[in-house]
């Protein structure tokens, strides 16, 4: 009986230490001792081959430019130059009517290619003259004017103000001058792509020394030059 008790025990330790178990050898052993396991196999580690080719961009990607000229942005705000010929009727208050021309330039901006709100700036010389049975009037300025209007592919349309900056008008023998004397404009006609027809019209109000302070009304056409 106890041959076979024994045995028994025997049989059972060998199975527990061949299955990698811990053999509990009463009170003193320690329970928090973390498992020997005979087998336990290492992880595996694959190491990567640096020598394979980077990655090839896109063609597209690569090749790929950005376009700065204004027609891949037809909606962005661009700049032009005009330069313009005016002639037409000039009214002089007191006196025969008479004529004007006008050689003026300037930058303007225009919300979108061929369309939008556009504003800008002229100036130049302009000079009137008008004759009667005894004398010639004339008078000559510089101007400078401020505009702002819709312009839609044909159909164009501005309202400015600005100044006769610097001016003299001979009138009935009187010699006057003057500074700064303000004036209004409106041109309507059409744009085409380098030039403008337009209506020119315009009133100013001719403050001076030295002669009468006088209305004058202007009203002809005005043929631009445009870089648009």
């Amino acid at each position: 009986m106890r041959l076979r008790w024994i045995l028994s025990v025997w049989f059972v330790t060998g199975n527990a230490v061949a299955q990698g178990q811990p053999l509990q050898q009463g009170p003193a052993a320690n329970p928090s001792d973390e498992p020997v396991r005979r087998n336990s196999a290492a992880p595996l580690v694959i190491a990567e081959d640096d020598s394979s080719p980077p990655p090839v961009a896109d063609p597209d990607e690569r090749d790929y430019k950005p376009c700065l000229h204004e027609s891949c942005h037809p909606h962005r705000w661009h700049d032009g130059v005009a330069a313009g010929l005016s002639f037409g009727r000039a009214f002089v208050q007191g006196i025969e009517p008479g004529f004007y021309g006008r050689v003026d330039v300037g930058g303007y901006s225009i919300q979108r290619r061929r369309g939008g709100w556009i504003a800008g700036m002229l100036m130049g010389p302009e000079a009137w003259w008008s004759r009667s049975d005894d004398y010639t009037d004339w008078g000559a300025t510089w101007q400078i004017m401020l505009y702002g209007g819709i312009q839609q592919d044909l159909p164009f349309a501005v309202l400015g103000i600005g100044f006769d900056q610097l001016f003299v008008d001979r009138v009935e023998q009187d010699t006057g001058f003057g500074l700064f004397a303000p004036q209004a404009m409106a041109n309507v006609g059409l744009d085409t792509e380098g030039f403008r027809f337009l209506v020119d019209g315009r009133v100013s109000y001719r403050w001076q020394f030295g002669a009468d302070d006088r209305t004058m009304f202007r009203l002809g056409g005005t043929l631009q030059f445009t870089t648009d």
